[in-house]
């Protein structure tokens, strides 16, 4: 009798992990079906773990037994889906998982990683051998020519918070119930080539960045958005190679994608807080200064010419938002609100010369001030005084 009760148990498709072996428990019963699932499932967890490796290098996974409690190489069944793609020295994956599990990753000298939450969360930490260790944490960074030691330090990596930190120690990851991540490995020759153009020579100790990074600022927010682009045109690349070149899918022209991928370490570079920022700032302000002394030189020049944002960019030979940014920086203001304040100062010069009101006229009318109300407002702004009153002083 207990046999025949046995025989008409029914079995619901659900996968569970039980030491290092994998049992799958489905309607039907038969051996064959069970192995056959069995292997398509190992297969698949194979290959995400081989893509897995080959953008961190050597690691461990543990799956979680008990609250907090985690267990070594159990596999990766938490792992449900990974997606690369690589614009050739950055390595892009999508991980999403369903499960909380431990990472744990070796040192490794020949990579950089970010890590770019986009659900659920991460808590890591470096140089700990097990994620519920006490032990405490130092880990050196070199910041503005000053060395800081991160004691007991644990990075909470959210939607909010990215983290990029230096893999000279072991990084131990915890991984919420779900979630999904960006993960951006980028080789570190790459990083100091990018980083000996922006500082005109040979770095001598690689670049260190801090490691946390709020994705709730402007250039967080910009982190964020250019590595989601970054994603989709090297995902258009490789679709794009397979796809025919009449279908919407082509993808961007390789040389393209190397351009995308230069401009996206230079942003790293420039705006991450690293040991090589003041030295990155020190470049920055005599590329800027250069820039802007070309643009001053045209502007005051043709001042009485009808300027566009356009023609100074002509001029000087860079695209509009660093010309804007180099402003910004140098002069606390755009480029075309420089050209009203110089054809201010010029007609202040020139008017404290005139005697009559069609002098004035002339003046206005020669440095493009077409609306003489708008132009008397911003005289007195600036100088703290209207037309009549420089007038009467140039009189005396």
């Amino acid at each position: 009798m207990q046999q025949q009760k046995n025989s008409n148990l029914q079995y619901s498709p659900e996968l569970l992990l039980e030491g290092d072996r994998q049992i799958v428990q489905i309607e039907d019963t038969s051996a064959f079906s069970r192995n056959k699932q069995r292997q398509q499932i190992e297969a698949k967890q194979l290959e995400m773990r081989s893509i897995l490796a080959s953008v961190i290098g050597d690691h461990q996974i543990g799956s979680r037994l008990r609250q907090g409690v985690y267990t070594k190489d159990l596999g990766s069944g938490s792992l449900s889906e990974i997606d690369r793609v690589s614009t050739g020295n950055i390595d892009l994956v999508k991980i999403r998982w369903h499960g909380a599990f431990c990472l744990e990753q070796n040192p490794s000298t020949t990579h950089h990683l970010i890590y770019l939450v986009l659900a659920g969360s991460l808590s890591q930490k470096i140089g700990d051998p097990s994620i519920q260790s006490s032990s405490s944490v130092t880990a050196e960074l070199a910041v503005d020519n000053q060395t800081r030691d991160l004691k007991h330090q644990i990075w909470r990596c959210t939607p909010e918070i990215a983290t990029t930190i230096d893999l000279s120690q072991k990084l131990v990851s915890s991984c919420s119930e779900q979630g999904e991540i960006l993960l951006i490995s980028i080789d570190r020759d790459s990083i100091d080539l990018a980083l000996n153009k922006l500082i005109d020579r040979t770095s001598n100790q690689p670049v260190k960045f801090l490691p946390s990074i709020d994705l709730t600022n402007e250039f967080g927010l910009s982190l964020k958005n250019f590595a989601q682009f970054l994603w989709q045109a090297a995902t258009k690349q490789e679709n794009g190679d397979k796809t025919d070149r009449t279908s919407s899918q082509v993808g961007f022209a390789p040389l393209v994608l190397r351009k995308l991928e230069q401009a996206f370490l230079a942003f790293l570079i420039e705006g991450l807080p690293s040991n090589y920022s003041e030295e990155i700032l020190d470049q920055i302000d005599g590329v800027f200064a250069r820039h802007v002394h070309k643009a001053r030189t045209f502007i005051e020049s043709r001042l009485h010419e009808d300027i566009k944002l356009g023609d100074i960019v002509t001029a000087t030979g860079v695209c509009p938002q660093l010309l804007q940014k180099a402003f910004s920086y140098h002069c606390g203001c755009s480029p075309m609100r420089f050209v009203t304040l110089a054809r201010l100062h010029q007609v202040r010069q020139e008017l404290t010369q005139a005697t009559t009101n069609s002098k004035i006229m002339d003046e206005l009318m020669l440095y493009q001030f077409t609306q003489a109300g708008k132009f008397a407002k911003e005289y007195h702004q600036l100088f703290g005084e209207k037309l009549l009153e420089t007038l009467k002083k140039s009189s005396q």
